[in-house]
């Protein structure tokens, strides 16, 4: 489970940081709020690509950090993976 999201100039936002809890979450806002490069933060956590050109204006690179929770009946197959 994603439990939070720092976003560091990428698009338009200059810093952001959003933590999520376990059950329901709900990213809602305005038109231009920024839902869309939230989840496009999100797309890079997973390991998505994404062109040069959404790094902030005037910024040499953009920098986004997860924290996630493994379930415990998945960290060993992870591990596994990973070595």
């Amino acid at each position: 489970m994603l439990n939070y999201i720092q976003i560091k100039d990428l698009a338009l936002i200059e810093h952001s940081e959003v933590e999520f809890t376990p059950g329901f979450n709900v990213v809602t806002g305005e038109s231009g709020a920024g839902k869309s490069i939230l989840m496009g933060a999100v797309w890079l956590l997973l390991g998505g690509r994404v062109d040069k050109g959404i790094i902030r204006t005037n910024c040499s690179k953009a920098q986004v950090t997860g924290l996630f929770t493994v379930p415990e009946n998945l960290r060993s197959k992870i591990a596994a993976l990973l070595d």
